[in-house]
């Protein structure tokens, strides 16, 4: 009885697709978070409701954080570095972040940002009432709820930007060509 054994050798296709979904698209995913994150600040003090126009402290408190590290600061405001460092880091829903996941989270890390978003007195507990035109309540909440087009898109551009360049340049990715990989007998 005559055989014939095929063996196709993957190993280079499979080292290149562990480093696309370990290292390329994980780098891919938190550039693209940073810019979602930066645009959400910016949105927050620029659309209404805006971050409070007369506390330029909290306006520049406005931090993006990736995957708990800081990532985008505020460029609007009075810019307090105390406020921005990891000593301020905001509290994330989730201690560890899952493995091959991007998490991004939007603060305004003064201490009294919390009252200001919710529109309520720090020391009285009552509604405020904000004097400047298109400041008020909930500026990061409404921002974020208006514009989740708009940060989904961002995420998909980046995404096709980075991965149609590394296509193009196929430094990144292995080159197949018809009859790679070789079978070996």
């Amino acid at each position: 009885m005559a055989s014939t054994k095929i063996i196709f050798d993957t190993t280079d296709f499979d080292n290149h697709m562990r480093n696309i979904v370990r290292v390329i698209i994980p780098s891919i995913a938190q550039r693209a978070m940073t810019k979602v994150c930066d645009t959400v600040i910016t949105d927050s003090v620029k659309q209404i409701p805006t971050v409070p126009l007369r506390d330029s402290f909290l306006r520049g408190s406005g931090t993006g954080w990736v995957n708990n590290d800081l990532a985008a600061k505020s460029r609007y405001g009075v810019v307090d570095e105390e406020t921005v460092t990891k000593r301020h880091r905001p509290p994330v829903s989730e201690p560890v972040i899952p493995i091959l996941s991007t998490v991004g989270i939007v603060a305004f890390t003064k201490h009294y940002a919390a009252y200001q978003h919710e529109g309520v007195s720090r020391t009285s507990g009552r509604p405020l009432h904000y004097r400047v035109p298109g400041a008020g309540a909930k500026y990061l909440t409404k921002t974020l709820y208006s514009n989740v087009t708009k940060y989904v898109n961002l995420l998909q551009n980046e995404f096709t930007i980075s991965m149609a360049y590394i296509n193009e340049s196929n430094a990144m990715l292995p080159a197949f060509s018809p009859g790679t990989p070789t079978p070996t007998f």
